[in-house]
């Protein structure tokens, strides 16, 4: 009998992207959780099983893109790609922390959202998107290695005043009243993740 790899997937669902340069675009979200110590609800589903969900989602005559989320999802789908194959007819995005290389081919747009813990490894991506708080953006510890086409500032919703104040720091590097050490000359675009919203 041949193996099935399963995937442990938190959820599948259909909505609109809500940051970066897709922000608006119809999107189905396949939101991995973590490989190795999987908390709260999941499932364990093959790729087929997965596809099937996708396609039982979305009305007629609409193409969304596919949207790799959640929890590091290359620590999955680098151990076996099959998933990637079987959603080919789709528009394929893979949000990741850059600290893993896709191991395969067949990703249409890269985004690269760092945190401070994890060097980004993967040299170029589509967008990177980086947080930024109240003291200023967050810079993984190899900030500046990486390129994209495009980079957008994004703040971080702990609160509403830290949202103002995360907000005003992101206007301030994009109007060019402040300059980042790492990225002096980049033309900065702003990303809302409004997901919170959409709940």
């Amino acid at each position: 009998m041949k193996f099935m790899y399963k995937y442990k997937i938190a959820s599948i669902s259909y909505t609109v992207q809500t940051k970066g340069y897709n922000s608006g675009k119809p999107a189905v979200f396949i939101k991995f959780v973590n490989f190795s110590k999987p908390e709260g609800n999941y499932q364990e589903l093959t790729s087929g099983e997965i596809a099937e969900k996708v396609n039982n989602l979305i009305p007629d005559n609409i193409y969304p893109m596919i949207v790799f989320s959640g929890y590091e999802p290359l620590k999955q789908l680098n151990n076996n790609f099959t998933l990637v194959e079987k959603l080919n007819n789709y528009f394929i995005c893979l949000e990741s922390d850059g600290n893993i290389k896709p191991n395969y081919a067949g990703i249409n747009w890269l985004t690269v959202i760092p945190n401070a813990k994890n060097n980004v490894n993967i040299s170029f991506a589509n967008e990177v998107i980086f947080n930024v708080n109240e003291k200023g953006i967050i810079h993984p510890p190899n900030s500046g290695l990486f390129k994209a086409n495009f980079y957008f500032l994004q703040p971080l919703p702990n609160s509403k005043s830290a949202l103002r104040i995360a907000t005003n720091q992101c206007l301030n590097f994009i109007l060019g009243k402040v300059k980042d050490s790492f990225y002096p000359n980049i033309d900065w675009r702003l990303s809302f993740d409004y997901a919170d919203f959409l709940e």
